[in-house]
Formats: structure tokens, sequence, C-alpha cells
């Protein structure tokens, strides 16, 4: 997912702050505090439990963006909390 381009992947910054980060059972792991434009792809900054976690802002991470419920669902990030 990008902000320039203009397919149903593309998400603008402001649509993704503060929306509601949780794990494949449902579970809410933090709040997206930020995304950041890194050289290899975006990245989303989720404050969970007072820390922040880095996680790829690419399909395989992140399959589900639902901006009307403010969640996004997350898979396979075990290995970057």
């Amino acid at each position: 997912p990008t902000e320039s381009n203009s397919s149903d992947d593309d998400f603008h910054i402001s649509q993704i702050i503060n929306c509601h980060a949780v794990n494949e059972d449902g579970k809410e792991i933090g709040k997206v505090i930020d995304v950041l434009h890194l050289p290899g792809q975006d990245t989303l900054v989720i404050e969970a439990e007072g820390k922040e976690i880095l996680i790829p802002f690419v399909r395989e991470y992140v399959p589900e963006v639902d901006l009307e419920e403010k969640v996004i669902r997350l898979l396979g990030i075990e290995g970057l909390l």
C-alpha cells in the first residue's frame, strides 16, 4: 500500500493514523501513530504498551485495512514484536 497511486490498496496517511492494529485473532496490539516512508516500503509505527513497533506496510503483514472501522489486521508479526 502506498499513498501516491489510485488503486484500492492506496491510503492517505491521515486515514491510517489512529487505526487500531489487531492480530489475526482480533486482539488489539496497539494504535498506528505514524507511517514512515522508507526506501523499501512504507512502514507502520504502532504504539503498543508504551513502546513503538515497526511493521512493514506490505500485504504479507497487513492483509486488511478497514478504514470505516479504523482497524488494520496484521498477520505473521510475532517475530517483529
